[in-house]
């Protein structure tokens, strides 16, 4: 994928037209035929499928690393709090 780009995208710069940059990267014309098999789905399936990738996304993350207390980016928990306006000098 990297060659392709660099050979086919970024090697001409702006001296070629964006359908046919389509056109060689994909060794076809740009056309909305994909855009409408997509429009075709019903929307309760498509929102159902996006929800399981989302969710399966989720779920395959590794965990966030937990935060020692460093000044403003404490956890609920920490003990730590910035002072409020009556208890600065």
């Amino acid at each position: 994928m990297g060659r392709q780009l660099t050979e086919v995208y970024w090697r001409h710069g702006n001296g070629v037209a964006f359908l046919d940059l389509v056109r060689n990267m994909t060794d076809a014309p740009l056309t909305g035929a994909a855009w409408v098999a997509a429009l075709r789905e019903p929307l309760e399936d498509k929102v159902a499928s996006e929800k399981k990738a989302f969710d399966a996304g989720l779920k395959a993350r590794p965990p966030a690393p937990r935060r020692t207390c460093r000044h403003h980016r404490h956890r609920t928990g920490c003990p730590w709090r910035p002072p409020t306006f009556n208890e600065r000098s």
